[in-house]
């Protein structure tokens, strides 16, 4: 669950990093994943949440950004490195 609040003037957005995959077939929780990555295209940089869709046996999806990067690819790939977020590229 997303916090958010203000705090010195800023809008702070916390935002889990590793979420439970779910199965609603099972009811059941099936286990831990990554909940943000680093979504680079051909035209951005940015974060996106990661979908799972593992109880269908597929790789999980990737949303839309939530959080478009002002900066290169190679300065994000370093920060995402830094943050320990996985990154996805789609051409």
């Amino acid at each position: 669950m997303e916090k958010i609040s203000v705090k010195n003037n800023k809008l702070m957005i916390e935002i889990p990093l590793k979420s439970k995959r779910y199965c609603p077939y099972s009811d059941k929780v099936t286990g831990d994943m990554d909940n943000i990555c680093g979504l680079i295209t051909k035209e951005d940089c940015g974060f996106s949440y990661l979908i799972d869709r593992s109880y269908k046996g597929k790789c999980d999806d990737v949303s839309i950004p939530f959080y478009n990067y002002v900066g290169g690819e190679k300065e994000f790939r370093k920060l995402c490195e830094r943050l320990g977020i996985i990154v996805v590229e789609y051409a």
